[in-house]
């Protein structure tokens, strides 16, 4: 018992000085989403394509209430290169329950579960949902959006809208 109140204590104070921060190379990794496509962020970033990584847990009425925002901007933008692609942090539910959630939810853009004992989500430092980060064309995150506010969306777009440009 004391090792681990040990190593749980040691942990808690390493995670965040390890936290990946604005202006960080963002950690390469390699999902498959809900539909069996494999997406490697080190392929989208030699297309020099930013990226919109957004964690969520299908049971958090935030992370439902940025879905309608999220769309917009999948559908506004992907057209221009943006990749969009949607983690989810719930590890004991299985794909077929995030397709059933998309579907009611009416999702427009690629979903993968973050498997692996929320492996992707420690990496980049998730500790609250929805976490979205932008990631721009060379790697580098941009932006870490923890929580969601409309009032606070357009300049998120104006944000992704940036990313597209440079």
């Amino acid at each position: 018992m004391r090792r681990v109140l040990a190593i749980f204590l040691f942990l808690s104070f390493v995670i965040p000085l390890l936290a990946l921060k604005e202006g960080d190379p963002a950690p390469f990794f390699k999902i498959k989403d809900i539909e069996g496509k494999e997406w490697k962020l080190s392929r989208i970033v030699a297309k020099k394509k930013p990226v919109v990584l957004v964690f969520f847990s299908m049971y958090c009425p935030h992370c439902r209430e940025e879905m309608p925002f999220l769309n917009r901007i999948y559908e506004k933008y992907t057209k221009e290169g943006l990749v969009l692609l949607g983690i989810c942090v719930n590890t004991t539910d299985s794909e077929e329950t995030l397709r059933a959630f998309r579907d009611t939810v009416g999702i427009k853009f690629p979903l993968a579960m973050d498997y692996e004992d929320n492996m992707l989500s420690m990496i980049y430092g998730v500790n609250g949902v929805p976490a979205t980060f932008l990631i721009d064309k060379n790697g580098n995150v941009k932006k870490i959006e923890v929580g969601f506010a409309k009032e606070l969306a357009p300049e998120f777009e104006r944000e992704i809208a940036e990313l597209l440009r440079n």
